[in-house]
C-alpha cells in the first residue's frame, strides 16, 4: 500500500470513529500486495498441494497392499511348512 493510500485509510478510520491508537494498530496490520504474494496461497498452490497429497496417499496405499501381501506370504509359508 502506498503512503498516500495509508494516509487516506488512516483518515477514513478516524472519520468512522476509531481513535488514533486503534487506527494506527489497524494500519500496521494491513499487508501490501507484495507481502500478500509471499504469504497467501493461490488456487494453483492448493491444486499442486492436493495433487502431491493424492499421489503420496496412492503410493502409501500401494505400499500397504504390498506389505500385506508379503505378510500373508510369510504366514502361509509358515503354515504350510509346519503342516
Amino acid at each position: 500500500m502506498s503512503s498516500t493510500q495509508t494516509i487516506r485509510l488512516y483518515n477514513l478510520l478516524l472519520k468512522k470513529g476509531f481513535d488514533q491508537s486503534e487506527a494506527e494498530s489497524f494500519i500496521e496490520e494491513v499487508i501490501t500486495r507484495d507481502e500478500a504474494k509471499l504469504i497467501l496461497v493461490t488456487k494453483d498452490d492448493m491444486f499442486q498441494i492436493e495433487r502431491r497429497l493424492t499421489s503420496t496417499m496412492y503410493q502409501m496405499a500401494i505400499g500397504s497392499v504390498a506389505l500385506s501381501v508379503a505378510g500373508m506370504t510369510v504366514v502361509l509359508q509358515i503354515f504350510f511348512a509346519a503342516g
